[in-house]
């Protein structure tokens, strides 16, 4: 359900739609798909980079080191979502989508709550807490932040 709230910024009443579920989903959805086409093409330009730095370096790549890999994939995810909601309070999905991020004032969030926020959506199973709060997640709980319709 909807949930209306009202903020005053700057002594102006601004009232937000919390957003819906579905949106939510889909916001992650899409977050998802450009995160792995960012990655995909990240991927590919490393490669190139390397193959012209060194003809071997196919010969040497080890495919063992997970740690490393996961270690890449969380720095990856971090700069995408810290970067775009950090500046923009959204991130590409939500521009799709036409949603944004709000602290608890009603206001875009500033670099350490956004920090905050996207450090969360690393814990495990965070996209499942949706399933016991269903207005928000751990990371809009631990963050004070909602996502609302613009």
């Amino acid at each position: 359900m909807n949930e209306v709230f009202e903020s005053n910024v700057e002594q102006n009443q601004a009232v937000y739609t919390k957003t819906s579920l579905g949106k939510r989903f889909a916001n992650h959805v899409i977050d998802t798909i450009f995160f792995y086409v960012m990655a995909f093409i990240m991927g590919v330009l490393y490669g190139l980079v390397m193959l012209m730095n060194d003809p071997d370096f196919l010969a040497t790549v080890e495919e063992d080191n997970l740690l490393a890999q996961y270690v890449i994939a969380f720095i990856g995810y971090f700069i995408y979502y810290f970067t775009f909601e950090a500046l923009t309070g959204r991130s590409l999905a939500k521009l799709i989508t036409k949603t944004k991020v709000i602290d608890q004032n009603g206001e875009k969030p500033d670099y350490a709550t956004i920090a905050i926020r996207t450090l969360c959506r690393m814990i495990p199973f965070d996209a499942l807490s949706f399933l016991f709060y269903q207005d928000s997640g751990w990371h809009d709980r631990l963050s004070k932040t909602s996502v609302v319709d613009c």
